[in-house]
């Protein structure tokens, strides 16, 4: 599997159904709890019941008193950590499976060959792993995706920055502000349930400037 965002939720069905080890493999040098929130609802919701995990998202749901809050909504960075602590730490319950999966931070495939008994992996560290199935969930612009010469999107025009800044006691709540400014640019602000940091969203329109490949710092 590639990309840690998602896929550890396949991994965890895998080791309580008895299948083979599961591999999780992410670029990022270590797990990535960034991003903004996401609604548990319907079919997430159901599954996160059957995974065992419902109530440790009810536990970090997010804080807004807005009108944007669904019933169930969590920051993103939140089931990543549940579901990787899940599949990590074995459970002391026994009632309980447990499940451990093999996490590769730092690291990606270059290059996929496929034959009858396998499939070959070769990683931008050179080193070669077989697997006998390969679940792809990377992003729609995912470079792992254009290495293996999956379509490529169209570009639309808008760029989405989302980061966090230091709460501000003075004038930050629990309420969200939306803020729109001439030449198609949006802030909003939302607080977060950490209670020492605002989560802040950026959109504005550019043509292709390649500012998704920029490192993190820059």
């Amino acid at each position: 599997m590639t990309s840690a965002e998602v896929d550890s939720e396949k991994a965890r069905k895998c080791e309580e159904s008895g299948e083979d080890a599961v591999v999780v493999v992410e670029r990022a040098p270590e797990l990535r709890l960034g991003g903004q929130s996401i609604d548990i609802a319907g079919a997430a919701q159901e599954a996160a019941d059957l995974m065992g995990i419902e109530d440790d998202i009810h536990e970090h749901r997010t804080i807004d008193t807005c009108w944007m809050i669904k019933e169930l909504e969590i920051l993103r960075g939140d089931p990543a950590r549940i579901i990787y602590d899940k599949t990590t730490t074995p459970s002391e319950s026994t009632t309980e499976a447990k499940c451990e999966c093999d996490y590769i931070f730092g690291d990606y495939a270059v290059i996929m060959e496929e034959n009858e008994e396998h499939v070959t992996v070769t990683f931008e560290s050179e080193k070669k792993r077989n697997f006998d199935l390969i679940v792809a969930a990377d992003g729609s612009r995912s470079k792992t995706r254009e290495d293996l010469d999956e379509a490529v999107l169209k570009p639309l025009g808008p760029y989405i920055a989302s980061f966090t800044v230091p709460k501000c006691d003075m004038i930050d709540n629990n309420m969200a502000r939306w803020y729109n400014s001439t030449g198609s640019c949006v802030m909003l602000l939302r607080p977060d349930r950490l209670g020492t940091t605002t989560r802040v969203v950026v959109v504005f329109m550019s043509p292709p400037k390649s500012y998704e490949r920029l490192p993190q710092n820059e």
